[in-house]
């Protein structure tokens, strides 16, 4: 256990021992009778804040591990709004909610699944009728009659989490139409490398029009149908695309379709692109055209075929140059507030032409890039930098044109040959060093404002 060095973790560690030798019992051994007696001897602790009874949640699973299925009554009859599966070794949701007062059921508000932490019997997610968040990832049995089931009985959903969940398809919102609550409140949607079509993806952005924030893989069939619709996208802010398999980019939208092919999200204000490494260069012109309004831009060729020791050789690596005339063509400038910019195997990167144009940015990513040398440094304040798999020269002239930095991470770069780079490193940024990983040649360091 670590050592405790302040009165509020004691007093935290003390609740958490109380609450699990009370509560820890199997599902099994649990019945109505032993729900009642156990709310009683622990009444304390059944009328807590919910971030108290959260913050006690996540100690008792730091300190024993996953939790029992008596725990879990325990933490939503103690006003926790959010069950996540993580906690849990096993779930049974339909055992669960037999032992969960209506008023209980009423106050969840998020249920989170992951796959590593299943639970069964999701659909019984129904009986939270006031779930705003629900996030299932990459549960390849869930179906389309447990996902139309639950969004038709919980009409208040802002967010729908689904990424990964190859069973579900597009007959899973056969029925969003019919729900006009579930329009009017949800506003983000996940169905990335699920089953759902282009087509039908396109068809639930123009349904849910009050959508601000849409993840979806396909990007030559979402460019293909996106553009039919004048209103489509019109409120999206945060759009995610992109994925290594998507070889139909090799073959992309005839070129009478181009001009509307991307003229709906002038709302946008946060992009993030995975693209294959041997597409076309005028995927990037498509995508981000007339989005005026970007904030925040995230880059990532993809690059799984490649090993490191390709990286520097290989020839079908994307030049920033054709990057930045992408985001920023000439007589668009002014338009472009970035505050953050993050780039991923991007090749002779101009740290002088990103610092000169974005003068609004605060947070800076390179991940497995190469930077040129600029002759003239142009030293600009970020409040956090962030730098993975780069050759220590190309860190060593990063740091040079960024100063007041708060937070700098650095991953997997090797300084046991650049003993320069390293005393920049420790010394501009004010920070610990502290190595992390070593594997190989390439050491994994981790850099904190101190």
């Amino acid at each position: 256990m670590e050592e405790v060095d302040t009165l509020e973790s004691l007093a935290l560690q003390m609740v958490s021992h109380l609450v699990f030798n009370s509560w820890n019992v199997p599902p099994e051994q649990m019945t109505s009778d032993i729900v009642i007696k156990l709310k009683t001897v622990c009444k304390d602790f059944m009328n807590l804040p919910p971030l108290i009874t959260l913050a006690i949640a996540d100690e008792m699973a730091l300190q024993f591990g996953s939790l029992s299925f008596g725990l879990a009554i325990w933490m939503l009859e103690a006003n926790n709004q959010i069950l996540k599966s993580f906690w849990f070794e096993y779930i049974n949701l339909k055992d669960l909610c037999r032992f969960l007062s209506e008023s209980t059921k009423q106050n969840v508000l998020e249920l989170s699944v992951d796959t590593l932490f299943p639970m069964t019997f999701i659909e019984s997610a129904v009986c939270f009728t006031n779930l705003k968040v629900l996030e299932i990832l990459y549960d390849f049995k869930l179906n389309n009659w447990q996902v139309e089931q639950i969004i038709s009985n919980c009409n208040k959903l802002e967010q729908i989490r689904i990424a990964g969940c190859q069973n579900v398809d597009g007959h899973a919102f056969d029925r969003v139409w019919q729900l006009p609550l579930m329009k009017d409140n949800l506003r983000s949607l996940d169905i990335s490398h699920t089953s759902v079509s282009a087509a039908r993806a396109v068809s639930l952005l123009e349904q849910l029009t009050e959508l601000e924030e849409f993840y979806y893989h396909n990007i030559s069939g979402f460019l293909r149908y996106q553009h039919r619709n004048p209103n489509f996208g019109r409120n999206v802010q945060k759009l995610q695309l992109g994925y290594m398999e998507d070889s139909d980019l090799f073959t992309l939208i005839p070129e009478e379709e181009f001009a509307a092919a991307t003229s709906n999200f002038r709302a946008l204000k946060e992009i993030i692109l995975y693209i294959p490494f041997t597409c076309p260069i005028d995927v990037l012109n498509r995508i981000c055209e007339n989005c005026n309004n970007l904030q925040v831009f995230r880059l990532s060729f993809e690059q799984s075929l490649l090993g490191i020791s390709d990286f520097d050789n290989s020839k079908t690596l994307y030049y920033f140059d054709y990057v930045y005339e992408s985001i920023c063509p000439q007589g668009r400038l002014s338009t472009y507030q970035l505050t953050e910019l993050e780039l991923a195997w991007v090749q002779r990167i101009d740290l002088k032409l990103i610092f000169s144009t974005f003068t609004q940015l605060k947070s800076l990513a390179f991940v497995r890039c190469t930077v040129m040398k600029n002759r003239d440094a142009v030293r600009r304040p970020l409040s956090k930098l962030y730098l993975s798999q780069m050759s220590s020269k190309a860190v060593n002239r990063i740091l040079r044109n960024c100063t007041h930095l708060e937070d700098l991470s650095i991953f997997e770069v090797d300084f046991n040959h650049d003993f320069e780079a390293k005393r920049k490193t420790e010394s501009r940024v004010f920070c610990v060093w502290e190595p992390r990983l070593t594997c190989g040649s390439h050491m994994q360091q981790k850099h904190r404002k101190t």
